[in-house]
């Protein structure tokens, strides 16, 4: 695939259609309970930190599922091999950790981070490395396609923001109706953003078109 190819916002954008049209199912599965985790969190405010953990657990394996499916579809993952949950749970924290120091300093840090670091979880599931030889490769992987990359992001990460956005306006005024919507923005997003990532790193690969990756 030529540079030109892999470094386009429009193709990683059309791929990232592709990848949630093949596995809908998948993608509405996560977004339906990660959301309805979010809403319970929100009904029983004294049983937030309790609900935490199904949250983490939650979001962990849809994110590993969602990931190693759409590798295993396009040639770049196998089964038979053991899953590496924790070793996801352990970029997660890093990344996080990181992002949120960047954000917090100066926004901008934060959000080269996020960018350079987006398809980390893509390199730790298909190519089984460390959590740092992922951050690493991922970077790697950004050199020469960060605005582009940066665009995509943006773009499906804006029902993530528009989420966050209407929790904070809303605030102690909530009513059911509006969190349930606040909760699925914010799941969409999320997901959303796991599916592009992949998208992401499949579309760096050697293969000529959307086609070809799932011939």
């Amino acid at each position: 695939m030529s540079f030109e190819r892999r470094s386009d916002a429009g193709y990683m954008i059309d791929l990232t259609g592709t990848l949630l049209r093949r596995t809908l199912w998948l993608a509405l599965a996560a977004v339906i309970v990660l959301a309805a985790i979010e809403f319970a969190a929100d009904s029983y405010p004294q049983f937030r930190n309790l609900i935490g953990l199904p949250r983490l657990i939650a979001s962990l394996a849809f994110q590993y599922q969602i990931t190693f499916t759409l590798l295993e579809q396009s040639g770049l993952a196998e089964r038979g091999e053991r899953a590496r949950i924790w070793a996801l749970l352990g970029l997660s924290i890093v990344m996080e950790i990181a992002i949120l120091i960047g954000l917090v300093l100066l926004v901008i840090p934060g959000i080269y981070l996020l960018v350079r670091w987006t398809v980390a979880v893509p390199v730790l599931v298909a190519k089984r490395t460390g959590v740092f030889e992922a951050l690493k490769r991922s970077g790697e992987e950004m050199e020469g396609r960060y605005w582009p990359v940066l665009g995509v992001c943006l773009v499906f990460g804006s029902a993530l923001l528009l989420g966050v956005g209407t929790m904070f306006a809303l605030g102690p005024h909530a009513t059911p109706s509006s969190s349930i919507a606040t909760d699925i923005l914010l799941s969409a997003g999320l997901v959303g953003y796991w599916y592009a990532a992949v998208a992401i790193y499949i579309a760096g690969r050697p293969y000529g078109n959307v086609g070809e990756v799932f011939a």
